[in-house]
C-alpha cells in the first residue's frame, strides 16, 4: 500500500483526527496518524523554519541553514516554535559577539531592515532583553542631549536642576509614546481584546524601536556643541530644526512597515499611518511643555 501524507493540503482533516492516503483501489481516510508519519516522513512538515530567512528545515539536523548559512540547533528551534522564550534577534547574541557589537548590529537591523527584524522577532521573547536594550538606548540618548551644555559651559544651579528634571521627564514621555504605539500595533477591526502574550511581544518589539531615538539625539547634540564652540555667525541649530523632522518622518515610515510585517494586515497599516503622528505629537508636546515651564522658572 502506497501512503501519501496530504494532511497539510487538507487541513480540515486535523480537526477530526483524520488524514488522507491513497490505495490501489482509491482514496481513503485513516485516524492512525502515527502510522502515516512513520511511513511517509518525506511528506511531513514539522514547522521548523530558519529564524533568519524562514527556510524550511524539516528533516535537517544541527548545522548551517542551506539557504542563508545561519547555524541552528534543531531542539532549540522546536522549542522556539512551540512558544518557549527565545532571545531577541541579534541582540540575543551578546555572549557570542560581545555586547557592543550586538548593540551596534541591532541598531542597524532596526534602522535599515525594520520589516525583516519584525518578522524575526520571537513569538515569546525573553522578557528582559527588550527592556535592557531600551534602557541602554535611552541612557545614550539622554547623555547626548544633556551632556554638552554641562561639559562645555559653566552651568548654574538652575541649569543642573533643569537637567535633572529632564532626566526624569524624558523617560516618562518615551514610555507614554511606546505604550500608545503598542496599543496601535494591537488594534484590530473586530475589536478583539489582545492576550497578555500578544501585549508582551508587541511591547517588546516597540521597545526595540527606541533605536530611532538616537537619530534626533545625535542631531541635537551636534547642534548644541556647535552653538557653544563655533562662532555665532553659523546657526548650528538649523541642523536640528531640519534633521529632527526628517528623523521623525523616517521613524513614522519604519513603524508603519513594522506594523505591516508584524500584523500583516492592511487595517494595521492604515491605523499606523493615521495614529502614529498623533502619538509623536503627544510625546513631543509633553517635552516642549516641560521646557516652557523650565524656561519660565529660569526667567529672562
Amino acid at each position: 500500500m502506497d501512503l501519501h501524507y496530504d494532511a497539510l493540503e487538507l487541513p480540515w482533516f486535523h480537526k477530526f483526527g483524520y488524514a488522507e492516503f491513497e490505495t490501489d483501489s482509491g482514496t481513503a481516510l485513516t485516524t492512525d496518524l502515527q502510522e502515516l508519519d512513520n511511513s511517509a516522513d518525506a511528506h511531513f512538515d514539522d514547522g521548523v523554519r530558519c529564524l533568519r530567512c524562514e527556510y524550511n528545515l524539516t528533516g535537517l539536523n544541527d548545522g548551517p541553514c542551506p539557504e542563508c548559512g545561519m547555524l541552528f540547533e534543531r531542539e532549540k528551534l522546536l522549542a522556539y516554535h512551540a512558544g518557549a522564550p527565545a532571545p531577541v534577534p541579534i541582540w540575543g547574541e551578546r555572549k557570542e559577539v560581545g555586547t557592543s557589537a550586538a548593540y551596534i548590529r541591532t541598531l542597524f537591523a532596526v534602522w535599515f531592515h525594520p520589516i525583516n527584524f519584525a518578522r524575526r522577532f520571537p513569538l515569546n521573547p525573553v522578557a528582559r532583553e527588550p527592556v535592557i536594550f531600551a534602557r541602554i538606548t535611552l541612557a545614550i540618548a539622554m547623555l547626548l542631549v544633556l551632556a554638552p551644555p554641562i561639559i562645555f559651559t559653566s552651568p548654574s544651579p538652575m541649569d543642573i536642576v533643569s537637567v535633572m528634571v529632564m532626566c526624569v521627564w524624558g523617560p516618562v514621555c518615551v514610555n507614554i509614546c511606546e505604550r500608545l504605539s503598542t496599543v496601535i500595533l494591537l488594534m484590530s477591526p473586530e475589536g478583539e481584546h489582545p492576550t497578555d502574550d500578544m501585549h508582551v511581544r508587541s511591547l517588546g518589539l516597540v521597545r526595540m524601536t527606541r533605536a530611532f531615538l538616537l537619530h534626533s539625539a545625535v542631531l541635537i547634540s551636534i547642534a548644541s556643541i556647535g552653538s557653544i564652540v563655533l562662532t555665532s555667525q553659523w546657526d548650528s541649530w538649523k541642523l536640528a530644526r531640519v534633521g529632527c523632522p526628517i528623523a521623525l518622518v523616517y521613524w513614522w515610515v519604519c513603524m508603519t512597515c513594522i506594523a505591516a510585517a508584524y500584523r500583516r494586515s492592511v487595517w494595521n497599516v492604515i491605523i499606523a499611518i493615521v495614529l502614529l503622528p498623533v502619538v509623536a505629537a503627544i510625546s513631543i508636546g509633553l517635552v516642549f511643555a516641560l521646557m516652557m515651564v523650565i524656561a519660565g522658572a529660569m526667567g529672562p
